[in-house]
């Protein structure tokens, strides 16, 4: 009976190398297995506008953190109240060192597009009330609010791994460096 299926097996599938067998395991190259049941995966233009948007991403949230040290000077001579100037730079960074375990489980339990997609609405009116702040704490709750969408930043940059093939992920990488590179510029 097993003959049978082994016969059968060999003729189903001809251009197969053969399989080793070496006490009785069955031994396969590596090169062969590589190829046997390997299929092409078509991206369409929609695959590669989701890492673009992935790197855009990244590149807003490190322009997010490197740019307020930049205009810091003249937030202080607009607003005042220059004690408490330093928690516009490190309230969404703490933000982000809290919120990010806990996005990062909540990501391996529920679905990645919500995290990815909600604390940038969240950030969305941060940057709201920052723009529109007539004095440091308000600008300073604003900052808080945007650093909600800093601790999807390793979901975001997963995004691009789980849409692409292995061999275009190092280039996936390599785009959102830059857009990671872009955005420090200031």
């Amino acid at each position: 009976m097993a003959d049978d299926a082994e016969k059968h097996a060999a003729q189903a599938a001809p251009e197969k190398a053969e399989h080793l067998e070496q006490g009785g395991l069955h031994v396969v190259p590596i090169q062969q297995e590589a190829v046997e049941d390997a299929y092409q995966i078509q991206l369409s233009w929609r695959s590669w506008l989701v890492v673009f948007i992935t790197c855009f991403a990244i590149m807003a949230q490190v322009f997010v953190v490197v740019a307020a040290g930049s205009v810091i000077a003249f937030i202080i001579r607009d607003l005042g109240d220059a004690p408490i100037a330093g928690w516009i730079i490190q309230g969404p960074l703490l933000i982000q060192s809290v919120l990010s375990p806990i996005v990062g489980r909540l990501s391996d339990v529920l679905d990645r597009k919500y995290l990815a997609a909600i604390p940038p609405l969240i950030a969305f009116v941060g940057a709201v009330v920052s723009a529109t702040a007539t004095s440091m704490p308000v600008l300073i709750g604003g900052g808080i609010l945007i650093g909600t969408t800093l601790a999807t930043i390793a979901i975001v940059q997963a995004i691009p791994s789980e849409i692409l093939p292995l061999k275009f992920r190092a280039l996936a990488n390599g785009f959102a460096f830059m857009g990671g590179a872009i955005g420090g510029f200031n």
